[in-house]
């Protein structure tokens, strides 16, 4: 049941961001304060900061943070038991530590942006969120990278009976390797257009859209955790 494990994560994921969007659509999508007269719809950020939410915020960013870790760990204990294909090299192992290091430092970041609200201690909120956007980037790219490396090892110089054991195996690697660096490559092109307007855009249009892809980048996030899911698959 190890799989079930990003399932949890990203149910609470999805479960905070929803609750969030829900309660602000039903208050009638207030325009507070600290938008700005130039902005109508809320920044995660800024919902996170009101007192009624701060500390779901706070709650399903650490359950996730928990479940997260506890996949990657999961990952490195099922291939060392044999329940998923054994790292064959030195080299692989070292990925998934890597990514496990990311993994720590990354969700950490998100743990700190959710106490740290953008409101009251904006310079240190921001600096978490980038610190959680280069660690799961970098998680992501070292996972990517053990796989690739299975992939090859389980193929490289083996006898065609081999081969064609590990065939139904080498398609779930190209699924998981292939789908963690589409997600990465369109994760910072998200990052990327929400830092340019988010900065650099002052009117309506340019805030709204920063706002939009701040939930769009959220919501994206939870596809990765799923894509962990089928990495666990017995």
């Amino acid at each position: 049941y190890h799989w079930m494990l990003p399932l949890v994560a990203v149910l609470a994921w999805w479960g905070m961001l929803i609750g969030m969007l829900a309660g602000w659509a039903v208050q009638g999508r207030p325009v507070y304060p600290f938008m700005g007269h130039t902005q109508t719809i809320i920044y995660i950020s800024h919902m996170g900061a009101l007192s009624g939410y701060q500390a779901l915020f706070i709650v399903c960013a650490s359950v996730q943070a928990i479940f997260y870790w506890l996949t990657l760990c999961s990952e490195r204990y099922l291939r060392h038991s044999g329940r998923l294909l054994p790292n064959w090299q030195r080299a692989e192992r070292i990925m998934i530590g890597l990514s496990i290091l990311s993994g720590v430092i990354g969700q950490l970041g998100i743990i700190m942006v959710s106490i740290f609200n953008t409101v009251d201690h904006h310079r240190t909120h921001m600096k978490m969120l980038i610190l959680f956007l280069i660690g799961m980037a970098l998680s992501a790219l070292f996972m990517s990278m053990e796989i690739i490396m299975l992939d090859r090892n389980y193929y490289r110089d083996r006898a065609p009976a081999q081969r064609e054991k590990y065939r139904q195996f080498k398609w779930r690697f190209i699924i998981s390797y292939s789908t963690k660096l589409l997600w990465v490559a369109m994760a910072i092109g998200l990052a990327i257009g929400f830092g340019t307007l988010n900065l650099t855009g002052h009117t309506r249009t340019a805030k709204n859209a920063s706002a939009i892809l701040e939930w769009t980048l959220a919501f994206f996030y939870g596809f990765y955790l799923i894509s962990l899911s089928f990495d666990l698959l017995p």
